[in-house]
């Protein structure tokens, strides 16, 4: 998904393998926001993943947000669960060597 250029209003599908079963969930690009993080202010790309029809029952809301460069860095993830919800944000970075 990192190397699929973003515009608002998007969706395309991409293939996800989870517990063993392989399906496609539809993305969704919403605007760019500024989402404050441990390394700054970073401009980002909301996504909203929409599983299958078929794999509803169990699913959550889930957003992400995606830095709005070249490296496309995930900087903050919103999800829904059976028992609360969490919002993870970028706390830091570190080049891999």
């Amino acid at each position: 998904m990192r190397s699929i250029p973003l515009k608002q209003g998007d969706r395309f599908s991409v293939s996800v393998c989870d517990a063993g079963q392989s399906y496609k969930v539809e993305i969704n690009v919403g605007a760019v926001e500024t989402v404050k993080t441990g390394i700054g202010d970073l401009r980002a790309w909301r996504i909203t993943p929409v599983p299958p029809s078929s794999n509803a029952a169990g699913a959550r809301r889930l957003t992400l947000w995606v830095s709005d460069d070249e490296r496309k860095l995930p900087v903050r993830m919103q999800a829904q669960l059976a028992v609360g919800s969490f919002d993870l944000t970028l706390k830091s970075q570190s080049a891999i060597e």
